[in-house]
């Protein structure tokens, strides 16, 4: 059975394509997940407005201003937000929600393996067009873009260099990912139907976009064969039962 808000591929089967995407879709796989892709969409096209007067560049990546920051703190909210929802759907109560950090939502990535996904801006001057944004906490590290937002959040004029275009795009990118690891690129706008997958040849090459079709998503590959789902849809979407919640709680202890 799959998680609550936990996206993985199913193991190879005859069904497993339509197997690996279709719970997406399900009312009880997440609430209100419009409430998080729409947010999303929202700031990529504030994103992409800056790039119109900051090109995305490698010799850019040190600007900052406060346009910037505004930016990195509307992105790190919904990142914490996700994280939230996270937790609150699947089980975690060590500590009360009042208390979570980013040291608690750390054990996201043993779920998600969100350090193990890239993500590539399309357009870009240089060579530093693919972004890790959590590749910090699969080394033990810190997530420097994070330490950035809460720097500048609580001294914008002090720590204000902090707030960059790398650290932005790095958060940004950060968003993309959580998103990506909970619900693929369905973005549950009305009237789109989901196909699971839009992996074609482009431009770009043979790439799939996540939510929003801009950002070049590259999912996890690590995955162990315990971890990957194993089921027949068919046979599961009407049990009460159908979807799982992750014990964070087992992972602490």
């Amino acid at each position: 059975m799959p998680y609550h808000r936990i996206y993985r591929p199913c193991r190879k089967s005859p069904n497993s394509g339509y197997n690996s995407w279709v719970y997406l879709t399900d009312h009880e796989y997440a609430d209100s997940p419009f409430n998080y892709t729409h947010p999303f969409v929202s700031l990529q096209k504030d994103i992409i407005d800056l790039f119109e007067y900051v090109e995305p560049a490698d010799k850019n990546l040190k600007t900052y201003s406060y346009k910037i920051q505004q930016l990195l703190m509307r992105t790190c909210i919904e990142i914490e937000a996700n994280f939230k929802a996270i937790f609150n759907e699947n089980i975690y109560t060590i500590k009360s929600e009042d208390n979570w950090t980013i040291k608690d939502y750390r054990l996201i990535n043993i779920s998600h393996h969100l350090s193990s996904y890239k993500v590539r801006f399309p357009h870009w001057e240089g060579n530093n067009d693919v972004f890790r944004p959590f590749q910090p906490w699969g080394e033990e590290k810190k997530l420097y873009w994070y330490q950035a937002y809460n720097a500048t959040k609580h001294n914008r004029t002090k720590y204000r260099e902090k707030a960059n275009l790398f650290n932005l795009l790095s958060a940004f990118s950060a968003l993309a990912v959580v998103l990506s690891a909970q619900f693929r690129d369905e973005s549950y706008e009305p009237g789109l139907i989901s196909f699971g997958g839009n992996g074609c040849d482009t431009y770009y090459g043979d790439v799939e976009y996540a939510i929003g079709e801009y950002l070049v998503m590259e999912y996890p590959d690590d995955w162990s064969d315990e971890e990957l789902y194993n089921f027949e849809w068919d046979q599961v979407r009407n049990e009460s039962d159908k979807f799982r919640k992750f014990n964070y709680d087992a992972v602490v202890r």
